[in-house]
């Protein structure tokens, strides 16, 4: 080979050098360019026989400087920044929005609580009351702001997916026609590779990884581009395309569907990973959704919760107030709680609609209701966000249905309900939207509460009652019209029992149904009058009856302590969990003639059962003989062992106090016995009392234990004057006998006579004390009151079962009872009459508790126990040391402006933990606080998220560039060089050119 030749291939090797140094020169700056270079070797050496004599250089391609693993690297470190970067831009906009405390609900809330309390302070006040409406409104405003920048960051975050998408399709395009130049490139017949076509192909797959993740098959020279869960946007030359659609469930949520010529599915959730998309995707579930839900759960926590306690109360005007917000379940909020699939199958006739039953249980999350078959009539609900089969079951398509559910009702009204039906369920989404102001009036802020108690002018202890509260709105005793139904009085039948009995006839108090008698009260403490919980019942035993006749105790023979005539029952109580399924059962047999106190103590030891007794007796219609007798006996009654007819003046015992009468009069009256029982110690200690009208004598055990009396004395004699020694003995229990027929209109009265057999008959039905039913029918006309008792309590005595007699009496109202008596008499001997009477028992039971008696009949229990609750709805509380006598009235307020109990309660609603009660509850500062926590900490998250993936990447570019990128100061260095050789190439041929003329003249 000629030396001009080598210097030939020299200058055109360095001449092609110099031409890429130049073009990486040029494109120093073109994103994706990777640094090419030229590759040379030696030519073919030719052999000249002494050996092998170099031919020059020849090029053997442009080298571009490539690491695919980096650039791997780079692409997925790109995608992961990417979606940082989007989730941040975000997520910090809704961060200065809930934490700014111009922008943020916080400061509203603290605001409107803040006016509550000065309206509690000063709520005669209108100005004051005018300042609670108007931060009320600003807190409205709050929400209603709040809500509305969501939704416009939820329409931003639809504009960006949407743009994303377009760009998607673009570069998916590009994508496939680089692809396509790239493989024509491969079929020519050179077979070198298009550097700059495929620096533009990565470029183009960087671009897009930066919008969603991506992986990248290289076959035959082609790129395979793959996004979601496999989908192939790029098949070799084939591009496919992405769709922003409407939400499967609301259109205002838009999602991306994945489309070509196999397929066409739903990838939004598969989207969640990688690149821009997947920033925006990922906020919108993980924080927006959850702004919405938990924003929404605090306005319907206000909303339920101040209309319910403003409803309780009363207005200046003394009226109930009204919603204080608009209704919580309104028509349209009900049905727009639910979101149907778009997919349901047709016709499109199904009604479902959600009614919030208890705020306090809602999670702040969503729902989804799943009919997933076979069969149609088989639903889940599943947690939006984890899929999570949280409850199932089946309907009956027997319509209305309703399906309970963590504080919802979920009501399936109609429709023809299919396998694949879908129903997204949405209760908190647009609460902080819809919640609006519905009191607009000073004067219809209901501060006032509608009870109020009085204590009675006289009382001599030192009792003192709270003005109440309200526990249950829709309790019977409110439903009055602006009246308690009924009035309730507080009598105190000793400082340590009280009872509440119905006083809408202050002269005549009744008995409530069920009784509240004889309850124990701790003096110097504070005690709740009444339940506190609802779903408590009670039951109440049969009184311990009185003998049809006393038990004759013959001098001359061993005492005998007669018993109390109760027959042994067996008590059955089954406990139900809420779902009505038995989780326990228990037993308790009582044993004949067994006291109450006795059974109430082996009764409260059972769980979720709570007993206590009383025993009542009352002696009325005392005789004092005058007999023919020489030497007359002496009238004498004992109670329970202790002589209360003895003669004290020249006794000195400790078991008497100071004040008892001393003297035995000679008579034996009411007052005389209530004195000697009330100044006995130990009848004291062991809760005994008693008390007097002048004519009838109460006796009262509080704790349920046999009251035994005894007595001698003279009997009547025949034929003489006067009558024997003697009183009767009630257990002071009033039979109540209602009119089943007939209409007295008013008009009987115990003073005058009536027609009976006018209209008649005339039918009243009574229980007897065994449990049975008996009848009274008058068909008769009477001229005066005591003639038609006297029919009636034959009537009734002929139906008991043994000697005794009945009393009929007629109250105020014309309701007519009656009650039992029997005769105690003297023997005119040392022989004595003796009789027990037992206590009474009521049976307190918590929710879900049953009770249930065998046999089916006795004199303890009825066989078949109604439990009725105890559950009035009100709560008051008691404090010191009442007297027996004392008395509180429980009434309808009727002075509302001064009264601030309910804004007492409305303010206090600041702190309580109303909101998530599954999770110990919040309040609304809390559920607040949460919420702007969360989406600080998650904005934090993200930011050093974004911070960490950029450091990441821009490693990545680093060590990419330091193997692809253009470096200047080397490209100079490189130009330089390749002049040099360029240059000394020349030299070479110009030296060759004189050679050869040498040669030349050397021939000439």
């Amino acid at each position: 080979m000629s030396l001009i030749k080598i210097g030939v291939s020299g200058l055109n090797a360095y001449r092609h050098a110099l031409s890429v140094t130049g073009h990486n020169v040029a494109n120093a700056g073109t994103p994706g360019y990777s640094r090419q270079e030229v590759a040379v070797g030696a030519s073919i050496p030719q052999f000249k026989g002494f050996g092998y004599i170099g031919s020059g250089v020849q090029v053997e391609g442009v080298r571009r400087l490539y690491d695919q693993f980096l650039v791997d690297q780079t692409r997925a470190d790109s995608s992961v920044y990417q979606e940082f970067a989007s989730y941040r831009s975000s997520i910090e906009q809704l961060n200065r929005l809930v934490a700014d405390e111009r922008t943020g609900l916080g400061p509203a809330m603290d605001q409107f609580f803040k006016s509550l309390e000065n309206a509690a302070d000063n709520p005669s006040s209108i100005p004051v009351r005018e300042v609670v409406i108007g931060d009320a409104k600003n807190l409205v405003d709050r929400f209603n702001v709040i809500h509305g920048r969501l939704d416009e960051q939820n329409n931003t975050l639809n504009g960006q997916l949407t743009s994303a998408v377009e760009q998607v399709n673009a570069l998916a395009v590009a994508i496939a026609q680089v692809n396509d130049a790239i493989v024509s490139f491969a079929g020519d017949s050179v077979k070198a590779p298009p550097n700059d076509l495929l620096d533009r192909r990565d470029d183009l797959v960087n671009q897009l990884a930066e919008l969603v993740d991506v992986s990248v098959t290289n076959v035959d020279g082609a790129y395979d581009v793959f996004i979601g869960s496999g989908q192939a946007l790029v098949q070799r030359t084939v591009p496919n395309q992405l769709q922003v659609m409407d939400g499967l469930y609301d259109p205002s949520r838009k999602e991306i569907r994945f489309v070509s010529d196999t397929e066409n599915l739903v990838l939004t959730r598969q989207l969640s990973k990688g690149g821009k998309i997947a920033g925006m995707l990922n906020y919108r579930t993980e924080t927006l959704d959850k702004a919405y839900n938990q924003l929404g759960r605090i306005a319907m926590g206000f909303i339920d919760n101040f209309n319910r306690v403003h409803g309780q109360g009363l207005d200046i005007k003394g009226n109930w107030g009204e919603n204080f917000f608009g209704a919580l379940n309104t028509e349209q909020n009900r049905f727009a709680r639910i979101e149907p699939a778009q997919t349901n199958a047709p016709p499109n006739d199904r009604r479902v609609a959600m009614t919030i039953s208890d705020v306090s249980q809602l999670p702040a999350e969503e729902f989804v209701l799943n009919f997933p078959g076979p069969r149609p009539f088989n639903w889940e609900i599943r947690s939006s966000s984890t899929g999570e089969v949280l409850k199932e079951g089946a309907i009956s398509q027997n319509f209305p249905e309703t399906i309970e559910f963590s504080g919802m009702e979920i009501e399936l009204l109609s429709g023809s309900f299919s396998a694949g039906d879908r129903f997204l369920l949405i209760p908190h989404r647009h609460a902080a939207k819809d919640i609006k102001l519905a009191i607009t009036q000073p004067a219809d802020l209901a501060l006032a509460l509608p009870i109020r108690a009085q204590t009675a002018f006289g009382n001599s202890g030192t009792g003192q009652i709270s003005q109440g509260r309200v526990l249950d709105f829709n309790s019977p005793i409110l439903q009055g019209d602006k009246q308690l139904s009924p009035p309730l009085i507080v009598v105190f039948n000793s400082p340590t029992s009280y009872s509440v009995f119905d006083n809408s006839d202050p002269l005549h108090p009744k008995s409530l149904d069920p009784p509240l008698e004889n309850l124990p009260y701790a003096p110097g403490v504070d005690n709740e009058l009444f339940s506190s919980t609802p779903g408590e019942t009670l039951v109440r035993g049969f009184r311990g009856q009185v003998p049809f006749s006393p038990f004759k105790q013959l001098a001359n023979q061993a005492e005998v302590t007669p018993g109390n005539g109760f027959n042994p029952q067996l008590l059955n109580f089954v406990s139900r969990d809420e779902q009505g399924q038995v989780i326990q059962r228990q037993q308790l047999r009582t044993e004949a003639n067994e006291s109450a106190f006795s059974m109430a103590s082996r009764l409260s030891g059972l769980e979720g059962v709570q007993a206590r007794a009383f025993t009542r007796v009352e002696l009325s219609e005392f005789s004092n003989g005058r007999p023919p007798y020489s030497p007359p006996n002496s009238h004498q009654i004992w109670l329970n062992g202790v002589e209360l007819t003895q003669d004290l003046v020249d006794v000195e015992s400790p078991l008497w106090d100071n004040e008892v009468l001393r003297a035995v009069p000679p008579e034996i009256n009411a007052d005389f016995l209530a004195n000697r029982i009330n100044n006995n110690k130990d009848f004291q200690s062991a809760g005994i009392r008693a008390s007097s009208d002048g004519h009838t004598l109460t006796i009262v055990d509080e704790a349920g234990r046999d009251v035994a009396l005894e007595m001698r004395g003279d009997r009547a004699a025949p034929g003489f004057a006067g009558v024997g020694d003697g009183f009767k003995v009630s257990n002071a229990e009033s039979y109540t006998m209602p009119l089943l027929q007939g209409d007295l209109k008013g008009q009987l009265s115990a003073f005058r006579g009536f027609d009976f057999e006018t209209e008649g008959p005339f039918i009243w039905e009574f229980a007897l004390p065994d449990g049975s039913q008996g009848q009274v029918v008058m068909n008769q006309k009477f001229e005066t009151g005591p003639e038609w008792r006297q029919a009636m309590e034959e009537q009734v005595n002929k139906q008991l079962n043994g000697p005794g007699s009945a009393k009929v009496s007629i109250g105020p109202m014309g309701e007519i009872s009656f009650k039992l008596y029997t005769q105690m008499s003297g023997w005119s001997t040392n022989d004595s009459e003796k009789l027990t009477i037992g206590g009474q028992l009521d049976i307190t039971m918590e929710p879900g508790v049953e009770m249930s008696v065998q046999p089916p009949y006795g004199n303890v229990f009825p066989g078949q126990p109604e439990q009725k609750s105890s559950f009035l709805g009100l709560q008051f509380n008691m404090n010191g040391r009442p007297d027996s006598g004392d008395r509180f009235t429980i009434e309808w307020n009727t002075d509302t402006t001064g009264d601030n109990r309910n804004a007492f309660f409305m303010s206090a609603l600041q702190t309580e933990k109303l909101l998530s009660s599954r999770d110990g509850g919040l309040s609304f500062n809390d559920a607040y606080g949460a919420m702007v926590q969360a989406v600080g900490t998650r904005t934090r998250q993200v930011q050093l998220g974004a911070e960490s993936s950029f450091s990441v990447l821009q490693q990545s570019l680093n060590q990419r560039d330091a193997v692809s990128g253009v470096n200047m100061d080397e490209e100079a260095a490189r130009l330089i060089e390749f002049q040099n050789a360029y240059n000394a190439n020349a030299q070479v041929i110009r030296t060759a050119r004189e050679v050869f003329d040498t040669l030349l003249q050397a021939f000439r």
